[in-house]
């Protein structure tokens, strides 16, 4: 019997950060393997390779909702000014999903 694992995909609701960002919603992929999450939580990490990370545990929702790696480096630049804390609140609810998926008790 082959059994396949599947994307396991959990809502991170921005507006956790300020309730202004209304519906706003990134589809984490809360059980990828674990060299995705390195570049998340090494030191002297390129930041193309945390682009490219944050890129394919946020793009495993619907149709539209994909991220590229521009993407991530536009909401990089585009909150480092306006509001710094907006894109390590996104980064560091990221792993908090995921560490809290590994660490979960299944019910049988």
């Amino acid at each position: 019997m082959k059994f396949e694992i599947p994307k396991v995909v959990r809502l991170l609701k921005v507006a956790e950060y300020a309730a202004e960002f209304g519906d706003a919603v990134f589809h984490v992929w809360v059980n990828p393997p674990s060299r995705l999450l390195e570049p998340l939580v090494g030191k002297d990490v390129a930041e193309e390779d945390r682009a490219l990370a944050l890129a394919e545990l946020w793009s495993q929702g619907p149709e539209g909702t994909q991220m590229t790696p521009e993407d991530i480096q536009a909401l990089i630049n585009g909150t480092f000014d306006t509001d710094p804390a907006l894109f390590s609140f996104l980064v560091g609810r990221t792993l908090r999903m995921v560490a809290e998926h590994r660490k979960q008790i299944k019910k049988a």
